[in-house]
């Protein structure tokens, strides 16, 4: 079996029919879908077992809620395929996904393979494509670890990065991490790879889901967040030192990201103040890199100086969040 696609489910009833149909429908045919529902309250599961009816290529197990690190481990655990294909329950992907992936895994059989991907909010909304490289490109671990450092073209998704199951033995999700749980295992994962090969395709489609974890950060889950993230550096320095500058750009990045957050949902202008302070602290770095957006360099510059001042040119200029 050369696929595994692990799904993690929990109360996704909205959403479910479109993940488990855009796989189901898949042109490439050979593979094995495991779906864990972890303690939904909706009605996710009766949807998935109407829609995959006697399919044998798919696994349905339920348990009692257990966390999104503890069902990830369970889902790898389960799996038979040589290369890992993570989806979220609210997304859906490419009919082509895994044609496009074995067109690629039989010329080369690389370690893993990412590919671009496309963002959407509701039905009605617009669909903006994320292009994190215009070009089919090779990535050695050194590259991936430089570009996850950073932040830009690299983001700690699972979901858009097909590796080899291989390369997960001995790893295990932290069941501590309220977010970020993929930042550790992803980091220790690159640090055992040969090369990644970049697909330029958009092959997953991501649904910005207001109502998940990623769009309600809080100020704990921020401390939390540096907590992993301050780890993921330790790893990525103690084998490439030469990579501080990398770090340090992402450590604007991340910046940059709070900052947007905690203008709309914080108070504390002491937070506000550290996080303006860690921006202004790599800002040069930043403005200087060739894979930041110009958009991005705006709005640190702006986020730098006054957060009223990015308030005000954000309702000028554009509905949409820098």
């Amino acid at each position: 079996m050369l696929f595994s696609i692990l799904i993690p489910v929990y109360n996704s009833a909205l959403y479910i029919e479109q993940c488990i149909k855009s796989i189901k429908n898949q042109s490439y045919k050979n593979f094995e879908c495991i779906i864990v529902n972890d303690g939904s309250t909706d009605n996710s599961l009766d949807l998935i077992n109407d829609i995959i009816e006697n399919d044998a290529r798919f696994t349905v197990i339920s348990q009692s809620n257990k966390g999104i690190s503890d069902t990830r481990n369970k889902l790898l655990e389960m799996s038979n395929g040589e290369y890992i294909v993570w989806v979220d329950s609210d997304d859906f992907v490419d009919m082509d996904l895994l044609y496009t992936l074995w067109e690629k895994i039989s010329c080369s059989g690389d370690d893993a393979y990412s590919f671009n991907y496309t963002c959407f909010g509701s039905p009605s909304s617009k669909l903006k494509t994320i292009e994190l490289f215009k070009k089919m490109d090779i990535l050695t671990s050194k590259d991936i670890l430089k570009h996850l450092a950073k932040e830009v073209k690299m983001p700690s998704f699972l979901w858009n990065k097909v590796i080899k199951k291989s390369l997960y033995n001995g790893l295990r999700f932290s069941s501590q991490k309220v977010m970020l749980e993929d930042y550790e295992i992803l980091t220790s994962v690159f640090l055992k790879i040969n090369r990644m090969v970049f697909i330029d395709n958009n092959l997953y489609f991501y649904r910005q889901n207001s109502n998940s974890i990623t769009h309600n950060v809080n100020v704990e889950i921020i401390s939390e967040n540096n907590i992993t993230i301050a780890k993921r550096e330790q790893m990525i320095l103690e084998a490439y030192p030469d990579l501080l500058t990398a770090v340090k750009i992402g450590r604007a990045y991340r910046a940059l990201s709070y900052l947007t957050f905690l203008r709309k949902i914080c108070d504390d202008y002491e937070i506000k103040q550290k996080e303006q302070k860690n921006l202004r602290k790599y800002l040069y770095l930043f403005l200087l890199d060739e894979d930041i957006n110009i958009k991005k360099k705006l709005a640190a510059l702006l986020l730098s100086v006054n957060l009223r001042i990015y308030d005000t040119m954000l309702r000028l200029y554009s509905k949409e969040c820098f």
